[in-house]
């Protein structure tokens, strides 16, 4: 076998792997965002218009980044992210996020 061929074996063996890797992150990612989504956390009662607000609008961008075919990866880590912290929100950005259009491509 002549070494050029057998180097674009082994770059075509590496994307796959990479591939491979990327769609496990995703499926995980997926996984995670649906949990996240589907129930609301504790205290959720006592919370005011606008973190109730922000909450509920991150929780639709990131249903809807993970529904996507090709979601972009570090936005979505960045939503399950920020949605893991909403206890440590300051008001300033509860505010922000309230106002964050479903279509974002950045919070």
């Amino acid at each position: 076998m002549e070494p050029e061929t057998e180097l674009r074996r082994s770059e075509w063996e590496a994307r796959k792997l990479q591939r491979e890797r990327e769609a496990r992150e995703l499926e995980h990612l997926r996984g995670e965002a649906i949990d996240l989504v589907s129930r609301t956390p504790p205290g959720f009662q006592d919370w005011g218009f606008t973190r109730t607000r922000a909450y509920l609008r991150l929780c639709a961008i990131t249903k809807r980044k993970a529904t996507l075919i090709k979601p972009p990866l570090d936005l979505l880590k960045k939503c399950i992210s920020e949605l893991k912290k909403h206890p440590t929100w300051s008001i300033e950005r509860c505010a922000q996020l309230a106002t964050t259009p479903e279509t974002a491509k950045e919070i």
